[in-house]
C-alpha cells in the first residue's frame, strides 16, 4: 500500500467497479468528443486531482494533489509543502508554506509556472495540461472498444507519437462527459504521469485560505 503504483491501481480499481455497478445494460454506445470533454471540464465548479509523477519506473515517485474551487482559488498539497493560488478577479497570488512548521516558504518555480499556465484565468485547461505533457502536442482520437458493461459507460480517447513512442491515454465518462483518469507515459525514459479526478470533494473556504492554514497551527 506504500508504492504508488499500488494505490492508483487500487483506486482506478474501485472507479472502474463502481462504473460498472452503475452502467445501464444494453444501451447503445454514444459517441462523445474530445472537444466536448474539455469543455465540460472547464465548467465544472470545483474538483480535486491526484498526479503520480516519475522521471522513471526505478526513481522514487512524486505525489501531489491539487484542488480548485468555486471561486477559481487553488490548493496544491506535496510532500512537505502546501501552495495556496487565488486567480478571482484577475489575481495571480501564489504562497506556500511548509507542511510541519507553518512558515512561508518559496512555492518553487515549477509549481509556480504550473499554476499560472494551468490556470491563467482561473479556470483549469485539459487541452493546456496536455500540452504541458508534450511540447508539441498529442492529437486525442477515440480508442475502439469493445461493447461491454464498462464502455458503455467510459470512453477512452488516446495519442501517440511515432517518433517517439510517448503515449497519453484518458478515460471519460460518456453521461457526464468528465475525464476520470489520464496516463502519461514515455518508453525512453519510463518516465510517467497518472492522473485521477474527483468531482465529490467540495472544500470549505476557509480549506482554500492561506491565512486560515497559518493560524490553525497557532490553534493547535
Amino acid at each position: 500500500m506504500r508504492s504508488p503504483i499500488t494505490r492508483l491501481a487500487i483506486a482506478a480499481a474501485i472507479v472502474l467497479a463502481a462504473s460498472v455497478v452503475l452502467s445501464q445494460f444494453g444501451k447503445s454506445l454514444e459517441s462523445v468528443a474530445w472537444a466536448d470533454v474539455a469543455q465540460r471540464f472547464e465548467s465544472v465548479p470545483f474538483f480535486s486531482m491526484v498526479v503520480y509523477t516519475s522521471p522513471s519506473t526505478s526513481a522514487p515517485g512524486k505525489r501531489t494533489q491539487i484542488w480548485k474551487s468555486q471561486d477559481s482559488r487553488v490548493r496544491v498539497d506535496e510532500a512537505d509543502k502546501v501552495v495556496f493560488a487565488d486567480f478571482s478577479g484577475g489575481k495571480k497570488d501564489i504562497v506556500a508554506f511548509d507542511r510541519s512548521t507553518r512558515t512561508p516558504v518559496d512555492p518553487g518555480m515549477f509549481t509556480k509556472m504550473l499554476l499560472e499556465t494551468l490556470c491563467p484565468e482561473g479556470q483549469f485547461s485539459l487541452n493546456t495540461l496536455i500540452g504541458v505533457l508534450s511540447s508539441d502536442g498529442m492529437n486525442l482520437v477515440p480508442v475502439e472498444t469493445d461493447d461491454t458493461a464498462a464502455t458503455r459507460e467510459i470512453a477512452v480517447f488516446e495519442a501517440k507519437r511515432a517518433d517517439t513512442g510517448e503515449t497519453l491515454r484518458i478515460w471519460t465518462l460518456r453521461n457526464s462527459k468528465l475525464p476520470m483518469q489520464m496516463r502519461f507515459r514515455d518508453p525512453r525514459s519510463d518516465e510517467y504521469g497518472d492522473f485521477l479526478f474527483d468531482y465529490t470533494q467540495k472544500k470549505e473556504p476557509a480549506f482554500f485560505d492561506p491565512q486560515a492554514f497559518q493560524q490553525s497551527a497557532s490553534a493547535n
